[in-house]
């Protein structure tokens, strides 16, 4: 279903760069989109597309469902550094595949070795990791306001006064402690300085390291070396700059499962904790990613399988429809309220028939079912909450809310999945933060766009919720609306300084403070035992 619409090698052009905008892209056969790429600055001595070959990067590409991005470097670290970044950035918002900024990984080869260094110093919230064997005099160090806090493998032929300078710089941009380690492939390892660091929770893992190796084997030896080392580590969105947190591969820890709908082939994932206890029936969460995400990144980015083994429930990882995001793009990018040459994808009613279908299988209590979503799936969460409020306890809404239904707004709602009796009964959780641009504003009500607000006032209007009531809590402000028995059906909560993203924060502050204390029954709903009316 989301699947790329290209196989081989192409060339491709940065738009709007002013000087050298060549540059060429590997498509393994039956690529999905947005899974991790490699940018790979090439020695000038090769051709990219024999390099590609010969460096075992194709094999690798298509071992393990990678983008392979490559392009020559020139003799200027500096130039082909600012290349590399603006390679970088352009796959974010090409129109033609879909590759998401969590996922890209820089690596360089000979002359290009010093180009990576010089792309992760210049941008070091682009990449997530960077790995080079090769050349690397020439570098030049930028002072950042902040750590870099950024994964780096330098492979050299020789240990000089250039590679203890490069070292040096990295160990302090990463906060490392200077206890060395080393392992088979590398002779320096260091880690994150836990007593000197101990404010910094960006680096919480150790996950921003620093590697050093002295060897003069083939490129071809290292490929598979740098990328499980750069693999086990993303750089996600945080209260201020990314946070650099160890990969969790939703592969290894759920099962795959999947239905015929509509005439698609509709999947999810399923995480079982190890902790549920036998012959008893438990909770089932669902969880929807946001446009042009995977269930991987958003399981990945919420580390809800925490909160599951902590409290005891099932998580459903659900993959969205498709539809159409730029005018002259490709027509299958990943959103839930998405449609198919003029016809909806009907995600309300696969979401329905997966909940069923999980409930027979499974051991699910059927009166504690809940829905969350982060962007796009925030917004399919909001819309679900109307739509199987008879199966559904209660929402929780990340970065997002509004989709709308047609009693909202009528004029703007074509789309088949809405329609015109809403059931806003369900309770509902908004979790936006202050620097979130897709749906906040310092100067609206309840801190959000002028459209958000309006909704949320057209439900508390149609669910009759007269009380209100604020409170703060650290840098979470609630607004919360309770109907005329004094319980919460809606509670908006704006994080202070947060983008638009997901933290594992958001996961417990979803169950603990709102799923936990409602249940349905009988199509009666309660709020810590008591029925709401």
């Amino acid at each position: 279903m989301h699947k790329s619409y290209f196989s081989g090698l192409y060339e491709d052009h940065i738009i709007g760069y002013e000087t050298d905008d060549v540059f060429y892209i590997y498509f393994p056969d039956g690529i999905h989109h947005s899974r991790s790429a490699l940018v790979v600055a090439c020695p000038p001595d090769i051709l990219p597309e024999v390099f590609l070959e010969e460096s075992g990067l194709k094999d690798l590409a298509d071992r393990q469902e990678l983008y392979i991005v490559l392009f020559t470097a020139g003799k200027d670290p500096e130039v082909s550094g600012k290349k590399m970044n603006a390679v970088g950035n352009f796959l974010t918002k090409s129109v033609h595949y879909v590759i998401v900024r969590e996922n890209i990984y820089g690596v360089g080869y000979g002359e290009g070795a010093a180009a990576a260094l010089r792309a992760g110093a210049e941008d070091p919230e682009l990449w997530s990791g960077i790995a080079c064997a090769g050349k690397i005099s020439g570098f030049t160090y930028k002072k950042q306001d902040d750590p870099c806090l950024l994964p780096i493998w330098i492979v050299s032929r020789e240990r000089n006064e250039e590679t203890e300078k490069v070292i040096a710089y990295w160990k302090k941009e990463n906060l490392c402690d200077t206890q060395r380690y080393s392992s088979d492939s590398a002779d320096e390892i260091y880690l994150k300085d836990f007593y000197g660091t101990m404010g910094n929770s960006r680096n919480s893992e150790c996950s921003a390291e620093v590697r050093f190796t002295v060897s003069s084997e083939d490129y071809s030896a290292w490929t598979p070396r740098f990328w499980e080392f750069l693999r086990r580590t993303r750089k996600h969105l945080g209260l201020s700059r990314k946070d650099v947190r160890r990969v969790i591969e939703l592969k290894e820890h759920a099962q795959e499962r999947s239905l015929e709908w509509k005439g698609w082939t509709r999947i999810w994932w399923e995480y079982i904790p190890k902790s549920l206890p036998e012959g008893k029936k438990v909770p089932l969460v669902i969880l929807m990613h946001g446009r042009r995400q995977t269930p991987e990144v958003l399981f990945d980015l919420s580390r809800i399988n925490d909160t599951a083994e902590e409290r005891g429930f099932i998580v459903a990882v659900m993959s969205a429809g498709i539809f159409r995001q730029y005018p002259s793009g490709i027509n299958n990018v990943s959103l839930w309220q998405g449609s198919y040459n003029g016809e909806s994808c009907d995600n309300v009613g696969f979401l329905r028939a997966a909940i069923n279908e999980m409930c027979v299988r499974l051991p699910v209590d059927r009166t504690r079912i809940y829905a969350s979503g982060f962007s796009s799936g925030a917004c399919m969460a909001g819309t679900i909450s109307e739509k199987l409020g008879d199966i559904l306890a209660a929402v929780s809404c990340w970065s997002g809310l509004y989709w709308g239904t047609a009693a909202f707004r009528p004029e703007e709602m074509g789309d088949a999945e809405c329609y015109t009796d809403p059931d806003v009964s369900t309770p509902v959780q908004v979790i936006v933060g202050s620097c979130d641009i897709e749906f906040a504003d310092v100067n609206g009500e309840f801190g959000l766009k002028e459209y958000m607000s309006e909704y949320i006032n057209w439900r508390i209007e149609k669910g009759k919720l007269t009380g209100h009531g604020s409170y703060r809590s650290g840098n979470l402000k609630h607004d919360v609306f309770c109907n005329s028995q004094g319980i919460p059906v809606m509670d908006i909560i704006l994080a202070e300084d947060m983008p638009h993203t997901v933290r594992p924060f958001e996961s417990w502050l979803a169950y603990d403070e709102f799923f936990a204390k409602y249940t349905l029954a009988d199509g009666i709903r309660y709020y810590m035992g008591i029925p709401m009316k």
